[in-house]
């Protein structure tokens, strides 16, 4: 038995699940909950497996709006003499991200990736003398893959 109450419970993939299990097709790129939702209580009521017919108000039930985050998909590349994973930190939050496997990460850490450089010397003639110079070049090799909000 179940109610729409606790469907509006339940986290996003659970809902999926359930979706998945009683063969209701959805776009997984395009989720909508409350018609989900809706859906999972035409097909219970139908069957008879309500307990209930509440209705409720969207607000009541999901509590405060949840905030919405930026992602970045990333690729981070195999680089010599680079450990296999890449520490990333900011603001005391820390992402161990494993090298040559896509990667789902706040957008915030693009500003940490991108500002990652370090100093490399580079030698050249010029006049027939040999100079140098220093120059900044990335530390990080990677391939942006996706960007998005959750």
């Amino acid at each position: 038995m179940s109610t729409k109450q606790a469907y509006w419970k339940m986290k996003k993939d659970e809902l999926i699940s359930i979706l998945i299990e009683k063969n209701i097709p959805f776009d997984p790129d395009k989720f909508d909950r409350k018609v989900a939702i809706d859906q999972l209580v035409e097909m219970d009521a139908a069957a008879g497996l309500l307990e209930e017919p509440v209705e409720l108000n969207d607000e009541e039930v999901a509590g405060p709006p949840k905030i919405r985050r930026e992602y970045v998909d990333i690729v981070f590349r195999n680089q010599d003499g680079e450990p296999k994973y890449v520490p990333l930190g900011l603001q005391g939050r820390f992402l161990y991200l494993p090298r040559e496997c896509l990667c789902r990460i706040p957008a915030e850490f693009m500003e940490v990736v991108r500002h990652a450089v370090t100093d490399k010397i580079v030698q050249y003639e010029k006049d027939g003398k040999l100079h140098q110079r220093t120059v900044r070049v990335p530390r990080l090799v990677y391939e942006i893959v996706d960007r998005g909000v959750i």
